[in-house]
């Protein structure tokens, strides 16, 4: 839609497109939020602060990014001060990843999902 602005004319995307064009372009993922993603997928649910012990403090970047985009969901933890993260359905439906591989250690698992998280997202 074409509106108009105090600096003039603007060219963008109706409101009621927005989910629809969500899920149509690839989300851009760094390497880190990627590497977090994959850590909360293979420890979901996951303690935010057992993630940072995990994976540092760049969690704290990656977090809301991917919660922004709906990979993951964030929740107070009842039995501690920390979040509960976990994958969300959207996870699963983006990436195409219906079970995660149990066979595997932790490391080897990580690195084999930030592969496939790879090919698929970007």
């Amino acid at each position: 839609e074409v509106i108009e602005t105090p600096d003039g004319y603007s060219l963008q995307l109706r409101s009621d497109f927005h989910d629809l064009v969500q899920t149509m372009i690839p989300v851009e993922l760094g390497v880190g939020a990627l590497r977090t993603l994959a850590a909360i997928a293979l420890n979901s649910p996951i303690l935010q602060s057992d993630l940072i012990n995990l994976r540092g403090s760049g969690v704290y970047q990656h977090v809301p990014e991917l919660v922004e985009l709906g990979f993951i969901r964030k929740r107070r933890d009842s039995d501690s001060r920390s979040y509960s993260l976990q994958v969300t359905p959207k996870f699963h439906q983006y990436f195409q990843i219906e079970q995660l591989p149990q066979i595997l250690s932790n490391s080897q698992k990580e690195e084999q999902l930030e592969l496939e998280l790879k090919g698929v997202g970007g």
